[in-house]
């Protein structure tokens, strides 16, 4: 009963409070506010449209007095009230498309109706699928374009308004990084931020000596006011964000030093451990309170779990814990473990590891069981490639402690399957456990004896060359050589980067050095031939590679401008290919150069605008596509550059080559067809090769009549050469198809 009287009372002092004008619109908020979060929601809305309906009609008796026409006109108090109201009703009604309507007529009205009021409205995305509450943010910035007000963009800094358009519905805006630039309504709603006294570039602006004169005496401030400004940013973002619009590039380091000393002592600011990770300004002293670990307990979100039980576990004291607030992070930590197996394996993984960390009670979650499980092939090489590098010792740690044996077995046998930062600490483990013999074996059939050594085993070689010899690998040239082939090959993601983090070796002469000489002078003049005529590399960086290689064995110099032999006559079997390949490689590089480079391009801008590139994976995946493509660009380039188009018309067929159709008698008595075209040529239908095959090598030169030896999938065979003659018409016909 006493509950409803003071509701009543409530409602009475609601409608007093509705007589006053002008009215004191911040309590009533308040109480609506409040009405709501305590679920009293149909009384809140209804009460808020009363509220709002008020106000429309005070603000329609003002409006009837000013004609829509009469160009800038100041809005009155009432109608300030009541876009404040209905923006507040409008986080209460986001998914009522009625109210949606609704509400942007009422906007129009509670803004007088006039042209400049409509075509701000219009271009606030109330038309379209934008979220209501983002149409008012819009609005409001709208709004608030006026010459001489401050603003700032993410993409051209800090603003000045210069002109706002009606008519053309855009606004100029002289920005830091572009002065006179013009934004469409639709656009500057959405992008820009209107800047108030307290921001940094507000401060900067009209009080350059008083942010000077703070830089030098209280750094720390200088680092609040830029939270304040952006929000929760990491040291890079503010560094970003200071240098040059504040300090010079000379003066970061010493400032920060300051402000970092000075902030460590202050509770309102949370510095996290990792540089990577924003620091945040905090309402209140963080404590790990009743209150802290209610707030944990009501979490949905995986990551920010995983996060803040990392935080507790770093800098609480684990004995001032209660076993209630730990039962909290036992069911958190179950719940991280169950939601994210098979869709997230690098956050269970990290889930695993806290519950183990914080001896997670087994009615929560049984961690022995959970971190059995991961060492299965599969749930283990899916964990390592998401986890963070810096947890994947304490992972290994943990497998080994549980279970040694399968643990080494299973890490052995995963070896030429690790990413560079698992096999670091993979390999730091066995060595440390005394299996260095076995790591040892692995690498000899990797490397010596299958050569099938991938791009992250010879980045860990290169960086442990002593193990060469230690492990009766080879020498320093050999792995040069194994490094070599492998550049040649084609990979994304991370074997991309380890890939060109091997082919920058090759342009550093502290690392040539020691390789040229440890070669005898035959096998530099093939390491120097087999790099000038990789695929690698662009043409200006292959050049600067062999000029290194030239300045340390100046012999080499004459290997590299020897003419080719055949220059000035026919060129070799290797130099021509179809008019019809070459043309399809043309193509190849037209689309890639004015398709899918461009693309990317715009692919990499829009992954820029989703925030901190560190953990920005859509611009990390964009980036290394314009990676690949790069690359993919400069070896057509090059390749169209090596290679000529030919017709093979007139060609010698008397002897087996390009141009010439080949017929073999097998051992087993088969008869099998083969019409020889050039490099790139292939067409498994009429029976074309390439001239680069390894069966195309092995008649190259005979004739009709003569036995060979070819190669086969079970080795070399003997063979009979039973005819050698002209292409025939069907191979014919294809050299003449246009692409």
């Amino acid at each position: 009963m006493a509950a409803e009287n003071e509701t009543l009372r409530s409602e009475e002092w609601f409608l007093e409070q509705m007589e006053k004008n002008p009215m004191e619109l911040e309590p009533l908020v308040t109480w609506l506010r409040t009405l709501y979060k305590n679920g009293a929601f149909k009384q809140a809305d209804s009460s808020a449209e009363l509220l709002q309906d008020t106000l429309m009609d005070r603000c329609a008796e003002v409006w009837k007095d000013i004609p829509p026409s009469s160009g800038e006109r100041e809005t009155p108090l009432s109608a300030r009230q009541a876009l404040q109201v209905l923006e507040m009703r409008a986080g209460w009604n986001e998914r009522n498309p009625a109210f949606r309507k609704k509400s942007e007529r009422q906007a129009d009205e509670i803004l007088g109706a006039s042209p400049e009021s409509r075509a701000l409205i219009q271009n606030a995305g109330f038309d379209g699928a934008v979220p209501l509450t983002e149409c008012f943010k819009r609005l409001n910035v709208l709004r608030a374009l006026k010459p001489g007000v401050l603003c700032y963009d993410k993409t051209w800094g800090g603003g000045v308004v210069k002109d706002v358009d009606i008519f053309y519905k855009r606004v100029t805006i002289d920005f830091e990084e572009k002065a006179h630039h013009q934004m469409s309504f639709n656009y500057a709603g959405e992008t820009l931020q209107i800047l108030d006294s307290d921001h940094l570039f507000s401060r900067t602006r009209k009080d350059p000596e008083g942010i000077k004169k703070l830089i030098e005496e209280d750094a720390a401030e200088i680092i609040r006011i830029t939270l304040r400004s952006f929000g929760p940013m990491s040291i890079a973002q503010i560094q970003e964000a200071l240098v040059p619009r504040v300090m010079p590039e000379t003066a970061w380091k010493k400032f920060w030093d300051a402000a970092r000393k000075a902030l460590k002592k202050d509770p309102l600011v949370d510095i996290p451990a990792k540089r990577s990770e924003p620091i945040t300004l905090l309402d209140k002293e963080k404590g790990y309170d009743d209150e802290w670990f209610k707030a944990l307990a009501s979490e949905r979100g995986m990551k920010k779990l995983l996060t803040t039980i990392e935080e507790l576990r770093k800098e609480a004291d684990r004995a001032t814990i209660s076993p209630e607030h730990m039962a909290v992070v036992g069911e958190r930590l179950a719940f991280v473990i169950k939601g994210a197996e098979g869709h997230h394996p690098g956050w269970h993984a990290l889930a695993i590891l806290e519950a183990l960390e914080f001896d997670v009670d087994a009615e929560f979650v049984d961690t022995r069981k959970e971190l059995s499980d991961l060492m299965q092939e599969a749930p283990f090489l899916a964990a390592v490639k998401e986890l963070p590098a810096r947890e994947l010792k304490r992972f290994l740690a943990r497998l080994n402690a549980m279970d040694t044996e399968t643990t080494e077995a299973l890490l052995l046998r995963l070896l030429p399957k690790l990413d560079i930062s698992t096999l670091n600490e993979a390999m730091d483990l066995l060595i440390s456990t005394g299996r260095e013999e076995k790591c040892a074996t692995i690498f000899r059939d990797q490397t010596t004896e299958s050569q099938e050594a991938g791009v992250m085993l010879l980045y860990w070689l290169m960086r442990h060359d002593d193990k060469l010899q230690a492990w009766s690998l080879g020498s320093l040239p050999d792995l040069a050589r194994w490094i070599l082939r492998i550049l040649n090959e084609d990979f994304m993601g991370d074997e991309l980067k380890t890939q060109n983090q091997l082919k920058s070796r090759f342009e550093q002469s502290s690392w040539m050095k020691p390789v040229l000489e440890a070669m005898e002078e035959s096998e530099r003049i093939e390491f120097v031939r087999a790099v000038k005529s990789s695929m690698a590399w662009s043409t200006i960086d292959k050049r600067s590679i062999l000029a290194t290689m030239v300045k340390l064995q100046p012999e080499l110099e004459a290997i590299l401008a020897a003419k080719d032999e055949t220059k000035g006559t026919k060129r070799t079997s290797a130099s021509v290919t179809s008019i019809r390949s070459y043309e399809e490689r043309q193509v190849q590089l037209a689309r890639i150069i004015n398709v899918e480079i461009p693309a990317v391009a715009k692919e990499i801008g829009v992954a820029r605008e989703y925030g901190d590139l560190s953990e920005n994976h859509e611009y990390k995946a964009a980036k290394e596509k314009q990676a690949l493509l790069l690359r993919r660009r400069g070896e057509l380039e090059q390749m169209l550059e090596q290679i000529r188009p030919f017709d093979f018309q007139g060609v010698d067929s008397s002897r087996a080559g390009q141009g010439t159709s080949v017929e073999l008698q097998m051992l087993d008595g088969r008869l099998e067809v083969y019409n020889i075209l050039g490099v790139w040529d292939r067409d498994e239908a009429l029976n074309i090769i390439s001239s680069d095959s390894a069966l195309a090598r092995a008649v190259e030169g005979h004739k009709q009549g003569e036995s060979v030896m070819i190669p086969t999938e079970d080795g070399e065979q003997p063979c009979k050469i039973l005819f050698v003659g002209p292409l025939p018409p069907p191979v014919k016909e294809w050299l003449k198809t246009q692409m």
